[in-house]
C-alpha cells in the first residue's frame, strides 16, 4: 500500500479527470493482486482516502481503552486539548510524522481554527447554484503548505496546500464540520473535518450532513460501473424506505473494524456506492457492504457503521 497512488494529486484539476486517473491507477495495481480486488477500495473519490497510504501524513483511528489520551504522534494543530472523555471510537487528529519531505505528494487540506479539513468527495453538488449554499467569507488561504512543511507551518490559521483562494462557510452546516471554496474553472470544493472527534453511532457523523428529512433523490452505481470509471448513476426507487433507512443509519454502531484478525474486511465483501441527494444539492456519498455495513467515503481505514440488517437489505437488495 505504501506505493499505491504515489503519483496522484499532481494538481487539483477537473473532477472527472482526477476520478478517471485514480480509477485507472487502482485497476492497474489491482491486476497484480491475487486476491479479490474490491478489498483495496479505500474511499470512493475521496482524495485523502485514496492517497493516504502514499502520503507522509497519517490519520489513525484509535479506541481509547484506559491508555493515555493523545499519546502517539504529534498533532498538526492543537484543537483545544486531548480527548479526556467520550463514548465510542475517537478519530485521532491528522498527524505529521517525523521526517517529512521525501517527495511525497500533498493531500488537499486547509487548517482552520486549529483543525485539519481535508477535501471531500468529488460528486458534491446536484442541480444547485453554488451561490445558494455559499455562506460567509472566512478568509483567504495562505497556500503555504507542501510536502516539506514543518509543524510551525501548520500553526497558521488558513494554512493550506491548495494555493491562495477564498474560503467560505456552507449554509446550513457547522463550520466545525464543513467549509468550502469556489473558484472559476475549478468549481465548488468541500473540505471536511472528521478527525479529532468521538463517534459512537451514525448520527454523530451523518447527522452533521443534515440527511434526516432532507433526502430528495437516491442514486447508486453498480460496482462494475464504478470500477471502470463510468459515471453511470442509476435512480433507486426507494423513497418510501428512505426515512427508515436514515433512522437506522443514525442508530448504527460505529466500528473501528469488522474483524481485527481479518484485514481483508470490509473490502472483500460485495459492495456498491449509494448517493443520497439532499434538497440543497449536497450529496451524502457512502459505500454499502453486504452484511449491513456502511462506510462514509470521508473516513480512513476499515471503520464502518453496522446497520440493522433488515433495514439495510431493504435498500441494498434493490441495488443489485
Amino acid at each position: 500500500m505504501d506505493k499505491r497512488y504515489k503519483e496522484m494529486n499532481e494538481k487539483i484539476g477537473p473532477d472527472d479527470e482526477l476520478v478517471r486517473k485514480t480509477k485507472e491507477r487502482m485497476r492497474e495495481e489491482m491486476k497484480m493482486e491475487t486476491k479479490t480486488p474490491v478489498r483495496n477500495w479505500t474511499g470512493f473519490r475521496t482524495i485523502a482516502a485514496v492517497l493516504v497510504a502514499a502520503l507522509l501524513f497519517t490519520v489513525t483511528i484509535k479506541l481509547f481503552q484506559g491508555e493515555e489520551p493523545g499519546k502517539g504522534g504529534v498533532p498538526v494543530a492543537n484543537n483545544g486539548g486531548t480527548p479526556t472523555e467520550g463514548k465510542g471510537v475517537f478519530l485521532d487528529k491528522v498527524e505529521l510524522p517525523e521526517g517529512s519531505g521525501s517527495g511525497a505528494k500533498m493531500m488537499p487540506l486547509i487548517v482552520y481554527k486549529g483543525r485539519v479539513y481535508i477535501m471531500a468527495n468529488y460528486r458534491n453538488l446536484e442541480g444547485t447554484d453554488p451561490e445558494s449554499i455559499r455562506g460567509e467569507l472566512i478568509g483567504r488561504t495562505k497556500g503555504n503548505l507542501d510536502e516539506w512543511s514543518k509543524q510551525d507551518d501548520y500553526a497558521v490559521n488558513l494554512a493550506s496546500s491548495i494555493g491562495e483562494t477564498d474560503v467560505y462557510t456552507v449554509k446550513g452546516y457547522s463550520d466545525d464540520f464543513r467549509i468550502m471554496t469556489m473558484e472559476e474553472g475549478v468549481g465548488v470544493r468541500f473540505f471536511e473535518c472528521v478527525n479529532g472527534i468521538w463517534v459512537a453511532n451514525g448520527e454523530e457523523l451523518f447527522g452533521k450532513m443534515k440527511i434526516r428529512g432532507n433526502v430528495e433523490k437516491v442514486e447508486y452505481q453498480l460496482f462494475a460501473d464504478w470500477d471502470t470509471g463510468q459515471n453511470n448513476y442509476k435512480d433507486l426507487d426507494v423513497m418510501d424506505k428512505v426515512d427508515g433507512f436514515v433512522d437506522a443509519l443514525y442508530q448504527a454502531e460505529f466500528l473501528e473494524t469488522i474483524d481485527a484478525k481479518n484485514p481483508d474486511l470490509p473490502y472483500s465483501l460485495n459492495h456498491a456506492p449509494l448517493y443520497l441527494i439532499l434538497k440543497d444539492g449536497t450529496i451524502a456519498e457512502m459505500m454499502l457492504f453486504e452484511g449491513g455495513y456502511v462506510k462514509y467515503v470521508g473516513l480512513f481505514g476499515e471503520a464502518v457503521f453496522k446497520m440493522d440488517l433488515q433495514v439495510f437489505n431493504s435498500v441494498y437488495e434493490e441495488m443489485k
